[in-house]
């Protein structure tokens, strides 16, 4: 359900083509804890695919990323952190790494900020053979990035601090190692912010390919961009009316509106952590519409669905606990 725009509703800084302003979403759940499942992951955060759960591990010296099947029992692990060839000098962000299958081969993008390369793993190799299989897509990019997002093996874009007062983040679209004009990305890097706050900024970008769709979910305000990477559309999605930028910028403890963000073959979710003792998961089509609303019972910082057996499971960074609930997509 969506309100009509009006010039107070949104904020022009942050809105960009077709405005949808979301009271409430109609289909609302809420869940329950399944106490039957409790696991302490030792994890920062996870990601489901299929029949594999693979989580970014606390500890990382027996592997930066474990690979666990779906009753969360350990089948692998890989990505160290040092110094020889193929040791990582940062462990990758398992949600800001997309997983994808060619030709049914499960490969990775994982992006090692500190030293700037860019990877591509087969993961069923990876497995299979209990080795590291992987190749160097891009070698010492600028560093350290705010994001790297992934578009396909030719381009790839980047979200980069300025660290200069108005001009905060900048988005910029590579294509075979070269720049490539996206009008809307331009409209995104002359936002104006009147301060030095770099961090004021702050947004999860995801990329969906099916959709052309790159999904920008800002931490501070209760904004979502939804950008066609390869055309002219763009949408903008506020849940409630926007947060006034004057307002969060003078503010000393800001609200943070969303945590982490998820995306699927037809619609993306995003954890809206307002209450934090009570997150929302909010599922919206690549329109911008809004699909359903699960509010969950516990604090959580991470989130996936299991598709195949109708569960979803929350990640809590403070306590390291996993919880499982009934729900699907």
């Amino acid at each position: 359900m969506s309100c009509s725009k009006t010039e107070t509703d949104y904020i022009p800084e942050l809105s960009f083509g077709e405005q949808k302003c979301i009271t409430e979403f109609k289909n609302t759940h809420n869940l329950s804890v399944d106490s039957s499942f409790i696991y302490d992951a030792n994890a920062i955060s996870f990601k489901i695919i299929d029949t594999l759960i693979i989580t970014e591990s606390r500890n990382n010296a027996a592997g930066g990323w474990k690979v666990m099947n779906l009753q969360w029992k350990e089948i692998g692990a890989f990505l160290n952190r040092g110094h020889a060839q193929g040791e990582f000098g940062s462990i990758p962000a398992v949600h800001n790494s997309p997983f994808f299958y060619e030709n049914d081969t499960l490969y990775s993008i994982a992006h090692d900020n500190r030293i700037g390369n860019v990877y591509k793993i087969n993961i069923t190799k990876t497995i299979e053979d209990s080795c590291l299989n992987y190749t160097l897509l891009y070698n010492k990019l600028k560093k350290p990035l705010d994001r790297f997002v992934y578009i396909n093996d030719r381009e790839y874009l980047t979200r980069e601090n300025t660290f200069k007062k108005n001009t905060l983040k900048r988005l910029t679209l590579y294509k075979n190692g070269k720049f490539a004009k996206n009008e809307i990305f331009e409209e995104l890097n002359k936002i104006n912010v009147d301060s030095e706050d770099w961090n004021i900024l702050a947004a999860f970008p995801a990329y969906n390919r099916k959709h052309d769709a790159l999904i920008l979910t800002y931490t501070f305000f209760n904004t979502i961009n939804i950008i066609q990477v390869h055309g002219k559309k763009c949408i903008t999605v506020s849940y409630g009316k926007h947060a006034d930028m004057g307002t969060v910028l003078q503010s000393k403890n800001r609200n943070v509106f969303h945590e982490e963000t998820q995306l699927y073959d037809d619609v993306f979710a995003v954890m809206d952590i307002k209450d934090r003792d009570k997150p929302r998961i909010h599922v919206y089509d690549y329109n911008g519409n809004p699909i359903k609303e699960y509010i969950l019972p516990k604090s959580a910082t991470a989130f996936d669905f299991d598709k195949i057996n109708g569960f979803l499971y929350t990640h809590n960074y403070d306590d390291g606990l996993v919880v499982r609930y009934k729900a699907t997509l």
